[in-house]
């Protein structure tokens, strides 16, 4: 079960990997909603079948295409994203940061630039 713990925060254990935290935000935008859902299929829409939740897996895309906010939970759920909406005009950008860590963070974000910098160049020595 991931949770919400705070504005684009959230929380999860894992059996064999432990704990984790998952921390996402946009620049120059507020706080991201965080969408939950479970994993679990969609029945009454291929099967004509009652849902086992009201939270099936393809609420995200139900939520932000169709506006359909019934769909997810803002809570916890076994499947979470980030949502940000965004008029990026012709050549410009929208940036999203996103972090996945072992440890809690107070400021997730403050060392971004240096870490991805890094990634990039470990990744380039495989080119």
């Amino acid at each position: 079960m991931i949770k919400a713990i705070g504005p684009g925060a959230a929380y999860t254990e894992h059996d064999a990997l432990g704990e984790r935290w998952w921390y996402v935000r946009a620049a120059d935008h507020p706080p991201m909603d965080l969408l939950f859902t479970e994993n679990e299929t969609n029945a009454e829409r291929l099967y004509h079948a009652p849902n086992p939740s009201p939270y099936v897996k393809d609420g995200i895309n139900d939520a932000v295409v169709n506006g359909l906010q019934d769909r997810v939970n803002r809570s916890q759920g076994s499947k979470l994203a980030g949502h940000a909406k965004a008029i990026v005009a012709p050549g410009g950008s929208f940036t999203v940061e996103v972090r996945f860590t072992a440890e809690p963070q107070a400021d997730p974000f403050a060392d971004f630039d240096a870490i991805f910098t890094k990634r990039i160049a470990e990744a380039d020595e495989f080119l």
